[in-house]
């Protein structure tokens, strides 16, 4: 009788464990998929525009060399630029957000 109480007590233990181990699956799991969907925004908010706005200034290089250079390469530096500057503030609101 004594064996199946110590039995029962272990099987206990056994599936508070796993009932612990699987709460902490969850919530590695939601950081998986919160990171997943900061990648995925920066794939298509960064990368993507970023990408759109240097293959549209190379689309007049089709012009004479002269002007393709002087004129596209400041515009595509500053749009980048600015790029990165909007996705930095976006980043910051979300962490004030998160705090507050």
């Amino acid at each position: 009788m004594t064996l199946v109480k110590d039995d029962i007590t272990s099987m206990k233990g056994d599936i508070s464990s796993l009932k612990n181990e699987t709460t902490l699956m969850k919530s590695e799991m939601t950081s998986l998929k919160n990171q997943t969907k900061s990648i995925k925004v920066i794939l298509e908010n960064v990368t993507n525009r970023h990408l759109k706005t240097i293959a549209e200034g190379h689309c007049d290089l089709s012009r004479k060399l002269d002007e393709a250079i002087k004129g596209n390469v400041d515009e595509e530096q500053l749009l980048v630029r600015v790029g990165l500057l909007e996705d930095d503030v976006r980043l910051l609101k979300e962490k004030v957000n998160t705090i507050a």
